[in-house]
């Protein structure tokens, strides 16, 4: 196998890490072992309990701040602000749950390979996560909206 070969199946092996495509990286030539298997899908699950802390720290600071100064906000201060929270409460959400489906798909072939059964989240709760997740921000700009309009 040529060192470009090499190269190639390595990125190839990245990129199949980063879509969860599963090519290649739980099975072949380069099987990973039940330990591996266990890092890959605890790192995902920690990424995705530090998403969750990050969203619930960016929508706090977002609601403390509408709630105790967004009446005096003018209208470009608190478009400012709900764009930065929404870009950020945004994609926050978008790589939790990329996370999310990542841990799922580790867990899987843990279960397909090894037969380790887990009482972990599954993918049934990704569009009720996902639904809770959509809904947030908007919910959140709106009580900015309520504050500002009810102070007049």
């Amino acid at each position: 196998m040529s060192a470009e070969h090499q190269v190639h199946r390595a990125l190839q092996q990245v990129v199949s890490y980063w879509l969860v495509t599963g090519s290649d990286v739980a099975q072949g030539d380069l099987k990973m072992t039940e330990a591996e298997l266990w890092h890959m899908m605890l790192l995902a699950a920690d990424n995705t309990f530090s998403g969750m802390a990050g969203i619930a720290s960016i929508t706090f600071a977002y609601l403390a701040a509408a709630h105790f100064v967004g009446a005096k906000l003018s209208r470009f201060q608190a478009a400012v602000a709900t764009v930065f929270y929404a870009t950020a409460a945004g994609f926050w959400s978008f790589f939790t749950i990329v996370f999310y489906r990542r841990a799922i798909f580790f867990l899987r072939r843990l279960s397909e390979n090894y037969g380790i059964e887990s009482l972990a989240p599954n993918d049934a709760f990704l569009p009720i996560y996902a639904t809770v997740l959509g809904l947030l921000i908007p919910a959140c700009v709106y009580f900015m909206y309520q504050v500002r309009r009810n102070a007049k």
